[in-house]
């Protein structure tokens, strides 16, 4: 059985029966149609597949984008990771790089736009199916909350840096939402891995750690838009709690004892740093 997931609903279209054999490839062109009690059907265009020698994977043809009656139209083209657009803007050698080709991005709001831990509503940070993550800045204020899948029709965004950190930047119209409620599972991390490694715009989970000072401190203190609070492992290998001033926790008193915590991990200027939701 053959499903096709589209806006949070699913399609299914079984193949007739048929051996199927190595180093061939197994075309079937098909269409997504309602029927007459309104019912979505796929139904296939052509008898029987197309069979052939195998080239170089898949080569032609295209992308087919399904779209329920009534559903908002998906943009056309290419889907990229946030990995391959990370590739984009290292290889093109450009301070800011507008993507002038008809891509699109599938991830998933990680931030919480309702807890308030960031500095600007324009803000927010998306992960992909593979597990990469980047931030990104809306042009305007934007209404995306924690675990909507956008997709992103990318022709015309902007990807830059802010302090070492890569943004992409991007019309809050040019992304639907595909799905919601979407659970994105933090990835299990030390002190040690988060400073050896590249988990910049990931939502993590940073095993047992404690905060280096916390009698009399709240996660936010100041007057600046964000304040810092160390924490450290056993070993004295320390990182960053960064708490914005519209945190909705930001008066919180900074709990005692180790423990892990929970958050999306960031760089700023060569500083590791974790935005608790």
């Amino acid at each position: 059985t053959i499903v096709f997931s589209l806006g949070g609903k699913d399609y299914e279209w079984k193949p007739y029966a048929q051996n199927l054999l190595s180093t061939t490839k197994y075309t079937y062109a098909l269409k997504l149609v309602i029927d007459e009690s309104g019912i979505p059907t796929v139904e296939e265009l052509q008898v029987g597949a197309t069979i052939e020698d195998w080239v170089e994977g898949n080569t032609g043809g295209g992308e087919i984008v399904l779209a329920p009656t009534g559903d908002s139209e998906v943009p056309s083209g290419e889907f990229k990771t946030i990995e391959e657009i990370r590739t984009m803007y290292t290889s093109s050698g450009e301070e800011k790089l507008t993507i002038t080709e008809a891509l699109k991005l599938k991830a998933v709001i990680i931030t919480d736009r309702a807890g308030g831990n960031s500095t600007s509503l324009k803000n927010g940070y998306l992960q992909d199916e593979a597990g990469n993550g980047i931030g990104f800045r809306a042009t305007v204020d934007h209404e995306f909350n924690m675990g909507e899948e956008l997709i992103i029709d990318l022709e015309g965004a902007e990807i830059s840096k802010y302090g070492e950190a890569l943004q992409l930047g991007f019309a809050p119209d040019k992304a639907t939402v595909n799905a919601t409620d979407v659970v994105v599972a933090p990835k299990v991390l030390t002190v040690e891995q988060v400073l050896d490694g590249m988990y910049d715009g990931v939502l993590v989970k940073v095993k047992a750690v404690q905060f280096k000072e916390y009698e009399g401190h709240t996660y936010y203190e100041g007057t600046f838009s964000a304040h810092n609070h160390a924490i450290e492992n056993a070993s004295a290998k320390s990182i960053d709690v960064r708490t914005a001033k519209f945190a909705t926790f930001k008066d919180d008193a900074l709990p005692k004892g180790s423990g892990d915590i929970v958050g999306v991990m960031t760089v700023f200027n060569g500083v590791w740093q974790v935005y608790p939701r």
